[in-house]
């Protein structure tokens, strides 16, 4: 249960440490060529692209709460798995 929890959270950390910026490049990578980069377009590519990071970041933060919370209680279990092992029989 604790291994397969750290990977978890070993998983979500190198997925995040993956991210990078957005470049100015990236937003005109995604107009499409036969249309002019309007300002209004602009506004909606860039508010399309926030709505669509939020949903990634909630969706990262609940999987990072999950994996905290396997984690607590896996640690709760060893710890009293070294309670009961210390106690006097």
């Amino acid at each position: 249960m604790l291994a397969e929890a750290l990977a978890r959270a070993d998983g979500l950390r190198a997925m995040a440490q993956s991210g990078r910026m957005v470049e100015p490049s990236d937003l005109n990578a995604a107009a499409a060529p036969a249309a002019a980069l309007t300002e209004p377009r602009e506004v909606a590519i860039v508010g399309t692209a926030i709505a669509i990071l939020r949903t990634r970041v909630l969706a990262l933060r609940d999987a990072l709460d999950g994996t905290v919370a396997a984690l607590d209680s896996a640690q709760a279990a060893f710890l009293a798995d070294g309670a009961r092992s210390a106690a006097p029989s």
